[in-house]
């Protein structure tokens, strides 16, 4: 074996180290198989070849894992081989047997120093092996690595250091990509991270355990206490999930057509962070391929991508329809609804590509993990409470007690009857068909955006006939729904319902405000994580204004409990809808900013976030969401809590959208927005905006400061005439 080493700095060079193993040898053990070696890409590598190397904390040993499944220490200065002992501790045993296994040289890792001291048993530091021979970690402390009988212990030999991640992944077949070990001093609070690998499929667990608890206890720990890491809504599954998408819509559904089929498309692959510029583009390129140049509806390439789509999936809906003398509306939204679906394909296909795991690092100095994918990276950040309720609903509902880390990560004994609500809530909207559910939404919008003028009780009789939400449910519904939900009418009570409104927002943490400035990768991680959890939130309230509006209107008094109150319950819940629609709209609404002139790393992101730069660079734009652009300068307005980076990430992105509207009433915010929306010169975005204003002196006067920016000379003249009448009263300036 040779080694390659240098010290670092200005002309240093590299010098080639030798380590020859000396009367043991392969050949000795199994002479009569002869010469064996393991064919890797073309090469046959000897059977004590390298397979994994690390140098000791000391710097005077280096340590191998070889292809004939051994681990075997190396005097850094002597070349001498000190310790060498099977992986699984198996040479005394039967060492022709355990000599027969060979471990993959594609195996990508298989050891990890952990530079710790023990306690009480003088090791001076760990070595943390896997097997792939039987899918177990090893934990060895090293007290002499020149030693090789006295020298390394097996810590808690009698332990199996198996994950289940057979029964994590319900399958018998995987691999395990990446391990990480994370320890303190006497091994208290240690975690380790995997990667496990099952075909396409690829997902990350953890635990924690204390490496020097009882065994039962830490055997039950390692079969009971791994944590899974979500795959998100990105992935294929999670896009198929998405209320948004279109291609799940029925194509008979006769509301796809409100939006038209090309609007929903074009809002669904245009959604920022949702799909790259560049899968788009290829999956363009590829279905023009599939097409007749000749005939396809000729379109610069520099027109803006949505614009180019569109015209390709329009020019193949006229090539397939050319022979038909005419094509009704339905027909032809039909039509274009296949091609939309077909060139969805593409891009799921170059989506999916560009989103396969490639590796699994951990950042010692922030304890947060790494995910690296095809095309780019992604954090692994701890999930709310709100989070971990919705993705354990399955586990909280059918279980008395929760244990372990799930039971860890609950706020308080309410929370398991909230993991039922919520459950039976989400099943009983998902069970109305699609196009009931888009007439919910629909009713909602209305709901939350027009002026109320009647009671709250005929609030809930309007809102269910605008969407015959009573007339949907069925006694089987209602059967499920008392089933799901695992708890009687009667358990519902205000206070139940607030507290989940309450786990919605976040709790100001900590002492103090940092004083620094994010990067344009910080904020395009909160900027992320506040497009997932505003969308949770959001059907969150959808699915408890459902049940509220049921119970209220179909269901006996006599069945209720005397505290509940439907009407506080709709306009509590309302109002939340509406800080949500705002908060939707703004994550989800992309702008293009100009790039600042001065590209200098150290001011640019500044300049961008101060949004004050309006000079022509020769640059592409910069696009960022309208949520960045307001609100990218207000990331450490408030305290942070001490921990690791994976749980401050969570509660940074749950502040940073709460913060707007902490202390301002719903019409200041609408009015902030539409005013900076004014300011840039963002009309558009401004007239899309415009609905979320509520009727009021001072939104007249936006209205007016709109109109006046189109041209439309006379709506502005009206808008200010009435805002000027109404801001002119003496009641309106007391002094």
């Amino acid at each position: 074996m040779s080694i390659l080493s240098t010290n670092y700095g200005i002309g240093s060079f590299w010098r080639e180290i030798g380590f020859k193993e000396n009367n043991w040898g392969f050949k000795n053990l199994i002479s009569w198989k002869g010469h064996n070696t393991v064919r890797f890409n073309g090469i046959d590598l000897e059977a004590p070849a390298a397979a994994a190397i690390a140098l000791s904390p000391d710097s005077e040993h280096i340590f191998t894992v070889c292809l004939n499944h051994t681990l075997r220490v190396w005097n850094f200065n002597t070349g001498a081989v000190g310790i060498q002992i099977d992986l699984l501790g198996e040479n005394e045993r039967d060492p022709q047997k355990a000599a027969q296994y060979f471990i993959g040289p594609s195996q990508p890792v298989l050891m990890q120093i952990v530079d710790i001291q023990g306690v009480g048993e003088g090791d001076l530091y760990y070595v943390v092996t896997y097997s792939p021979k039987r899918h177990q970690f090893k934990f060895w402390g090293i007290k002499d690595a020149n030693d090789a009988k006295l020298g390394i212990r097996d810590v808690h030999s009698d332990i199996s250091f198996i994950p289940p991640v057979d029964e994590l992944m319900n399958t018998t077949v995987w691999n395990l990509e990446e391990f990480y070990i994370k320890a303190s001093p006497g091994w208290r609070g240690a975690e380790i991270w995997i990667r496990a690998r099952s075909g396409p499929t690829s997902n990350i667990y953890s635990l924690k355990f204390d490496l020097h608890k009882e065994q039962k206890e830490i055997e039950n720990t390692w079969k009971n206490d791994w944590v899974s890491v979500d795959s998100g809504p990105l992935t294929v599954e999670g896009l198929r999930l998405d209320p948004s998408n279109p291609g799940e819509a029925d194509a008979q559904d006769p509301t796809i057509h409100n939006p038209s089929v090309t609007e929903r498309w074009l809002e669904f692959l245009f959604y920022p962070g949702r799909f790259t510029l560049a899968s788009l583009e290829t999956a363009l390129y590829v279905y023009r391929r599939g097409l007749d140049e000749k005939k396809v509806a000729n379109i610069s390439s520099k027109a803006p991508l949505k614009e180019r789509i569109c015209v390709v999936i329009a020019s193949n809906i006229a090539l397939r329809n050319r022979s038909s003398a005419s094509m009704d509306f339905d027909e032809y939204e039909s039509n274009l609804g296949v091609q939309w679906q077909i060139f969805y394909g593409l891009v799921k296909d170059v989506h999916k590509r560009r989103g396969e795991a490639l590796s699994l690092v951990f950042d010692q100095d922030t304890d947060i993990p790494w995910l690296l994918l095809s095309d780019y990276i992604s954090a692994v950040r701890k999930c709310s409470e709100i989070e971990t309720l919705c993705s354990n609903s399955g586990v909280l509902t059918t279980i008395d007690q929760p244990s372990g880390p799930l039971a860890r990560a609950l706020q308080d004994d309410y929370s398991q009857d909230i993991a039922r609500l919520l459950n039976a809530a989400k099943l009983f909207r998902k069970s109305f068909p699609a196009s009931f559910n888009h007439t919910f939404r629909l009713a909602v919008r209305t709901e939350v955006l027009q002026t109320q003028l009647l009671s709250v009780p005929d609030r809930m009789e309007a809102f269910d006939q605008s969407c015959n939400l009573c007339t949907q449910v069925t006694d089987d519904d209602l059967n499920k729904l008392t089933e799901t939900l695992g708890l009687d009418f009667q358990d519902l009570t205000n206070e139940l319902f607030s507290a989940v409104i309450q786990r919605l927002g976040q709790e100001e943490q900590g002492r103090g405000t940092l004083k620094k400035q994010i990067t344009r990768c910080g904020l395009s991680a909160l900027t992320r994580i506040s497009q997932e959890s505003s969308q949770l939130h959001f059907d969150i309230l959808l699915d408890l204004l459902a049940i509220v509006v049921f119970m209220a209107l179909d269901l006996d008094k006599d069945d209720l409990s005397d505290e509940f109150d439907p009407s506080e319950l709709y306009v509590e819940i309302i109002n939340q809808l509406k800080d949500y629609s705002v908060l939707t709209w703004l994550s989800g609404t992309p702008r293009s900013r100009p790039v600042p002139p001065n590209r200098n790393a150290g001011k640019w992101d500044s300049q961008l976030l101060k949004d004050g730069s309006t000079a022509k660079t020769g640059f592409p734009p910069v696009s960022q969401t309208v949520l960045e652009g307001i609100c990218g300068v207000y990331c450490f307005d408030f305290s942070f809590p001490r921990g690791p980076q994976s749980e401050i990430l969570t509660y940074w992105a749950r502040m940073w959208t709460s913060e707007p509207f902490r202390n301002q009433q719903y019409d200041n915010i609408t009015a902030n927005v539409m005013s900076f929306l004014l300011l840039r010169k963002d009309f558009d975005l401004a007239s899309d905006f415009i609905r979320f204003l509520p009727e009021s002196n001072w939104a007249s006067y936006l209205h007016a400061r709109l109109y006046l920016a189109k041209g439309e000379f006379g709506l502005a003249s009206a808008k200010f005439k009435r805002a000027a009448f109404k801001l002119c009263e003496k009641s309106h300036h007391p002094n």
